[in-house]
């Protein structure tokens, strides 16, 4: 679910002396203002579903046919601490060149998308750095209709670059420069058996390895049974088992969950839901929950994200649990402007060992010609406690700000329009800025 528009990462914390800083105030200040913006949109659902029928929808992509759309981006980005480390701090302003492709295509039985980007880099102060594929990243998904009630789909997806931090994006911790991988294959099967329920079973199998450290296995396989109550309430019930596995030969666990998950309706521009169940991992049992409500509209969007896992990181060994709060904040000003904020809060623990971040980030984008824009991010680190060592006292800060020049062109049928090209050409997500 997770897309090539950029996300910001921002990472604050509390000094030891129990002062509270700006940064992490400012930061519980908009999680505030995001749990009002819930609030309201729970209290007043008939006045947002008023609304919804002034709305006009952008259209993002063809309803049928071919769009190839070639991008490429240059950048400037200025990095304090290249090395996303708590004691070898080094600074650097970095030039980089971004070139890539999207391929989309749709008919009325089947749909396919593929896109691949890398990134060179050239630094101004350490050259040994300089790399002509610094991260590389490619995607590949595609869906049949055999007959109309049974869908066949075909997801792949490959990632390598030197910020290992960008393998597991919702855990929002910064993890020492290396030179990290990536592959991860899932074919999905869905089944509807009437107007009203639907089946969906997939199995994912994913890689990790990091230059120097251990490699990793992921696998997952999933059943869920998918029933619509009414027009605004979804349920669904599914199990899914895990198996991970260690270059290291430590112990290679195991985890059963099994969940319950709803969604509501709102509006027809707003919806809540949670996902929630037990998850047990060699005996011991602990909550797994993904909860949110989410907002959209033609010119903004709002979210408000918890997340409660276990996972790997990149060059680890064993399972970490992990819980987040995170929220995005999307404005469309005027047509050739968009302005995007995306505050967080994350924690992950090992058996003793704790870290804890903050986050906040701010991206806008300006499209001064029909093919061209303009955009300027921000993207402030500041994270207590360093994964992979015995001391949850450390501090990793990082800063990182990049102005980047993109031109993007579409062609074939129905391509998109304007607004919806704000992820071409904006590096993948992640902790790399």
């Amino acid at each position: 679910m997770i897309s090539s528009v950029m996300k910001l990462r921002v990472a604050v914390r509390e000094p030891l002396s129990g002062r509270r800083s700006p940064w992490r105030r400012l930061v519980f200040a908009v999680l505030g203002f995001s749990a009002v913006v819930a609030g309201v949109l729970i209290a007043c659902p008939n006045q947002a579903m008023a609304q919804d029928s002034a709305a006009t929808p952008v259209a993002a992509t063809p309803q049928e046919g071919l769009v190839v759309t070639p991008y490429v981006s240059l950048s400037t980005l200025y990095d304090d601490n290249i090395y996303s480390s708590s004691s070898q701090i080094e600074s650097d302003t970095i030039l980089r060149l971004s070139p890539g492709i999207v391929v989309g295509y749709r008919s009325d039985r089947s749909t396919f998308d593929f896109s691949y980007s890398f990134d060179s880099e050239r630094y101004s102060r350490h050259s040994d750095l300089n790399s002509w594929d610094a991260r590389q990243s490619a995607l590949v998904d595609g869906s049949y209709s055999f007959t109309d009630k049974f869908t066949a789909a075909l997801s792949a997806s490959y990632l390598d670059t030197y910020y290992p931090g960008e393998l597991a994006p919702i855990t929002g911790v910064e993890l020492a420069r290396t030179r990290s991988t990536q592959v991860s294959l899932r074919p999905t099967a869905t089944y509807q058996f009437n107007s009203r329920t639907k089946a969906v079973v997939f199995y994912d199998r994913t890689r990790e390895h990091v230059s120097g450290g251990f490699t990793s296995f992921t696998t997952i396989a999933s059943a869920a049974l998918v029933r619509d109550l009414t027009r605004r309430d979804q349920l669904t019930f599914g199990y899914q088992t895990y198996w991970y596995n260690f270059s290291s030969g430590t112990t290679s666990p195991q985890s059963r969950v099994f969940t319950i998950g709803w969604e509501h309706a709102l509006s027809r521009q707003a919806s809540l839901f949670i996902t929630a169940g037990p998850r047990n991992t060699s005996g011991h049992t602990k909550a797994d929950i993904y909860a949110g409500i989410r907002r959209d509209s033609e010119n903004t969007s709002q979210a408000v994200y918890y997340t409660r896992t276990q996972l790997t990181l990149a060059g680890e060994t064993g399972l970490y649990d992990t819980q987040g709060v995170e929220a995005s904040f999307g404005f469309r000003p005027a047509m050739r402007w968009s302005i995007d904020i995306y505050p967080g809060y994350y924690r992950i623990t090992q058996g003793s060992q704790a870290v804890s971040a903050y986050s906040m980030g701010l991206a806008a984008r300006f499209w001064f010609a029909r093919d061209w824009s303009l955009a300027f991010s921000n993207n402030y680190n500041h994270q207590l406690g360093n994964v992979g060592t015995s001391s949850n006292d450390s501090v990793i800060r990082r800063n990182v700000v990049a102005l980047t020049l993109t031109w993007a062109l579409p062609s074939g049928p129905g391509h998109a329009t304007l607004p919806a090209r704000a992820g071409y050409g904006i590096s993948p997500m992640g902790n790399g800025g």
